[in-house]
């Protein structure tokens, strides 16, 4: 499941996926951040970095009834649905978000993306292009604020989302993730297949690229709800635990020998929750109103993330396009 090199400059980073190291999507804080960041991402799509898989999150490790491994999957597999339950009806869309307690955290602005992604699903699945962007704000911010191995991580999955959005370029412009798998799948670009062997996904598509999407969100949902439950007296150690913990239910399952030790590796370099916080939250009024803006922002990251994870699952399980293959 790696990626092919782009056109444009790239390097390999520490976690051995190709990585652009040129364009970057722009995505600020402001309120003009959702348009900044849709117009660095076009800028990084002339770049032409490909994207993949040695970053990203995978999925769980229990069994799930239909005979889907949770290994398998870049999502958790317990929701996992047939494709009739695909539909949802309104009663099923999420509340819109609610009014912040605090004043929230550079990933504010992510957070209330994907809950806006979240409140818009439709039977018709999720929006693409909303989906990419909400991710850009959100799920790369955080990558870039956990250390060098995961700054490389971020740019990476920047290279995933250009790949997807390169698809999206043919398309209508409320393109949804069932819309991108079917042209795919009318093209003849993948083999669809069912466990254990799974599907064979072509590198250069969208399907590749959301899969990897996917399994870096959640990867990062896991390690937030690990955070979450670390005691107080853990704040100023590693995050090495937490981290290794949501590697194990999630990225593992994908990973050789190889990139499971590079990982290894690359995971001394994570800072404390401590320093994490003030990372997050900088030039906060009190201690106190930094750790509750804090908390309420990854709450709300790790469930708008494991819901997004849940609901574009629910697509690649109906097409039969989950790949199994470790990188």
């Amino acid at each position: 499941a790696g990626g092919e090199p782009g056109v444009g400059a790239v390097g390999r980073s520490e976690m051995g996926a190709e990585v652009d190291i040129e364009g970057r999507a722009e995505a600020d804080a402001a309120p003009d951040a959702e348009a900044g960041a849709e117009r660095g991402a076009e800028r990084g799509e002339e770049d032409g970095a490909e994207g993949d898989g040695a970053d990203g999150g995978a999925a769980g490790c229990m069994d799930s009834p239909d005979g889907f491994p949770v290994s398998s999957a870049p999502w958790r597999q317990s929701v996992i649905a047939s494709p009739a339950s695909v539909p949802r009806s309104p009663a099923e869309m999420p509340a819109p978000p609610l009014p912040s307690r605090t004043g929230g955290t550079l990933l504010r602005p992510g957070v209330m993306a994907m809950q806006r992604v979240l409140a818009q699903v439709t039977g018709g699945g999720v929006t693409c292009r909303p989906l990419l962007l909400c991710l850009e704000l959100g799920m790369l911010k955080l990558q870039g604020m956990l250390g060098a191995t995961f700054t490389l991580a971020a740019r990476n999955d920047a290279g995933n989302v250009r790949k997807v959005r390169a698809v999206l370029a043919r398309l209508h412009p409320e393109a949804t993730v069932r819309d991108a798998l079917a042209d795919e799948l009318a093209r003849r670009d993948h083999v669809p297949g069912l466990p254990p062997k799974g599907a064979t996904l072509a590198t250069a598509s969208a399907a590749m690229g959301l899969t990897w999407l996917l399994r870096s969100l959640h990867f990062c949902s896991l390690l937030i709800e690990g955070l979450l439950g670390m005691p107080v007296w853990a704040r100023a150690t590693s995050l090495t635990e937490p981290l290794h913990a949501a590697y194990r239910r999630s990225l593992q399952p994908f990973h050789g020998w190889l990139m499971q030790s590079v990982f290894a590796r690359g995971a001394k370099s994570l800072p404390t929750l401590d320093a994490l916080t003030e990372t997050l939250c900088p030039g906060a009024v009190s201690r106190e109103a930094q750790e509750a803006a804090v908390r309420e922002d990854l709450e709300a990251f790790a469930a708008a993330g494991a819901r997004l994870c849940e609901e574009v699952g629910r697509e690649f399980a109906a097409m039969q396009l989950v790949d199994l293959r470790k990188v």
